[in-house]
C-alpha cells in the first residue's frame, strides 16, 4: 500500500504541473511567438524555485486514506507554487531582481571549463578556459589554459617549468570542406593558486578563415621532463548579425527607468536583448533585463526598461553599469538556427534617479493576477 501511495505522489506533482501547461498553453501561439518576451509569467517558472526540502507532504501510513492524502498533498503543492509565484509576480518579466546567486543569468552564454588530469603527469592537471561559449568572429578569441599542480610534492620552482607548447583551433566536424587549422603558442601570463596561466589570442582575421558552426581546441600542454598532454574543449563560431554601438541616455516614464538602445544591424529580423544592471559604486547586481523587438538597417533602436518595483527592492538610486550583452535573432522558419550579435563594450554607464521621481503604483498584469487566483482557490479549496 505504501508503495502505491507513493506512487501517487509523482502523479499529484504531475497532475499540478498539466495544470500549469494547461495555463500557459496557448494553440494560436507559432514557435516564433515565443521568442518574444512577455509580461505574462508562468506558474510552472515558479515551480522550478521552490526547494525540494520545503515541499513537505502530509506524514502517511497504511491507514491513510488515498482520497485524502491526493486531496492534502495537491493543497500543499498549490500552496508552496502560489506563495512563490506571488513574490514573482510582484515584478515584470523584462526586470527582474538579480542576485550573486543567479549564476545563469550573470553567464550568458556561458563555456563552463573543465578541469582534467594531465595523462603525462598524474599531480598536474589543466583547463581549457573561453570567455563564452557563442563566439562572434569580430570580437576573435581569447584562449586560456590554466595548469595546476594538485599535490604538495610539486614545487613552485617545477610549476614554473611547465609549458604550453601551442593550441590549436580547427573545425569540429570533418564533412567541412575549409578544414583549416589554425595555431598559436600561448604567452605565460599569471600566477594561479597551486600553478600557472597561458594566454594567447585568435584575431578575428583568422577567425574568417573558419567555416561557421562548432569549432574544436586542443591545446597541447608539454611538461619538462614528462612529455606532452592534450586538452579538448568546443565552441560555436558564426558571424555578428548586429552590433550593440551605443546605450543613451537613461529617463524616467510612470514607473520605469528606460534605456535607449542604438544597433548597427546587418541581418534584419526579430531580437532579443538581454542584459544585467549593477550599481556603480558596490557592484552589487540590481536587475536582469530583457526586452525583444524588431531590428533592420533603417530601424536600429530600442529599449530595455527597469521597473521601479525591482530599483527600490535593491534600495539603488544608480548610477549603474549594464552588462553582460546577449544579442539573439529569431529563427525566421522552423528548422532554422538562431543567430547572435556582440556589444561594442563590455559595459556601459546608465544614469540614475532619486527613487521617489518615479510613480508609486504596483506593478500589475490581469493575466498573472488571474493565474494567481487561481492558484490560490486551489491550496484553499477541497479538491
Amino acid at each position: 500500500m505504501i508503495r502505491k501511495t507513493l506512487g501517487w505522489i509523482g502523479a499529484i506533482v504531475l497532475g499540478v504541473a498539466g495544470v500549469y501547461h494547461f495555463l500557459s498553453f496557448n494553440p494560436s501561439a507559432s514557435y516564433r511567438d515565443s521568442f518574444v518576451s512577455s509580461d505574462v509569467q508562468v506558474p510552472a517558472l515558479a515551480v522550478e524555485r521552490i526547494p525540494s526540502q520545503q515541499l513537505l507532504l502530509p506524514e502517511i501510513s497504511e491507514q491513510t486514506p488515498l482520497a485524502e492524502f491526493m486531496d492534502e498533498g495537491m493543497r500543499h503543492q498549490f500552496k508552496k507554487v502560489a506563495q512563490q509565484y506571488a513574490l514573482d509576480v510582484q515584478f515584470p518579466a523584462y526586470s527582474k531582481p538579480l542576485k550573486m546567486t543567479d549564476w545563469a543569468q550573470l553567464n550568458p552564454l556561458p563555456f563552463v571549463p573543465q578541469k582534467i588530469s594531465l595523462d603525462t603527469a598524474e599531480d598536474v592537471s589543466a583547463e581549457i578556459i573561453l570567455p563564452h561559449f557563442q563566439i562572434t568572429r569580430d570580437d576573435g578569441l581569447t584562449v586560456q589554459v590554466r595548469v595546476y599542480g594538485e599535490s604538495a610534492n610539486i614545487s613552485s620552482a617545477k610549476m614554473s617549468s611547465l609549458t604550453v607548447s601551442s593550441v590549436k583551433v580547427a573545425l569540429a566536424h570533418t564533412h567541412s570542406p575549409n578544414n583549416v587549422q589554425l595555431q598559436s603558442e600561448l604567452r605565460r601570463g599569471e600566477s594561479v593558486e597551486e600553478g600557472v596561466l597561458y594566454e594567447g589570442v585568435i584575431s578575428s582575421t583568422k577567425l574568417a578563415s573558419l567555416d561557421d558552426g562548432e569549432i574544436l581546441v586542443r591545446a597541447l600542454v608539454n611538461l619538462e621532463q614528462s612529455g606532452t598532454s592534450e586538452l579538448v574543449a568546443t565552441f560555436a563560431l558564426s558571424d555578428s548579425v548586429a552590433e550593440l554601438t551605443e546605450v543613451g541616455d537613461a529617463y524616467i516614464d510612470g514607473a520605469d527607468l528606460v534605456i535607449p538602445l542604438s544597433f548597427d544591424v546587418e541581418e534584419a529580423g526579430l531580437y532579443r536583448i538581454r542584459a544585467n544592471l549593477f550599481d556603480q559604486a558596490s557592484g552589487d547586481p540590481i536587475s536582469h533585463l530583457n526586452s525583444s523587438f524588431k531590428l533592420s538597417s533603417l530601424r536600429n533602436e530600442g529599449t530595455l526598461k527597469v521597473h521601479a518595483a525591482t530599483l527600490r527592492q535593491s534600495g539603488s538610486a544608480g548610477p549603474y553599469w549594464l552588462s553582460d550583452f546577449s544579442v539573439i535573432k529569431a529563427p525566421e522558419a522552423a528548422g532554422e538556427s538562431s543567430a547572435y550579435g556582440r556589444a561594442s563594450a563590455e559595459q556601459y554607464p546608465v544614469s540614475g534617479f532619486d527613487l521617489d521621481s518615479y510613480s508609486r503604483e504596483e506593478y500589475q498584469n490581469s493575466l498573472n493576477k488571474k493565474r494567481l487566483e487561481f492558484l490560490q482557490k486551489m491550496s484553499s479549496q477541497p479538491l
